[in-house]
């Protein structure tokens, strides 16, 4: 908000650097920055071609289905 021109324009006042406000709206940007990256990864790992590490073991084990131990005595 501050960086980009909205100083003007916003209902925040004082802020200056190193005011309580200013700090307040920049941790709450990088915080907010930093759930936008995260929620861009879980919508990734969704998709086979862009998974990565654990996501794709789930997804394997969800699509292979597991037989019972005893499936082979059944058999024979």
């Amino acid at each position: 908000m501050i960086e980009a021109g909205f100083a003007e324009r916003t209902k925040l006042r004082d802020l200056a650097p190193g005011s309580v406000t200013r700090t307040l709206a920049e941790t709450f940007a990088r915080e907010l920055a930093e759930l936008h990256e995260r929620l861009g990864e879980t919508y990734e790992s969704a998709f086979i071609e862009t998974e990565t590490g654990e996501s794709v073991e789930v997804l394997v084990d969800g699509l292979c289905p597991r037989r019972p131990w005893w499936w082979p005595l059944r058999r024979g």
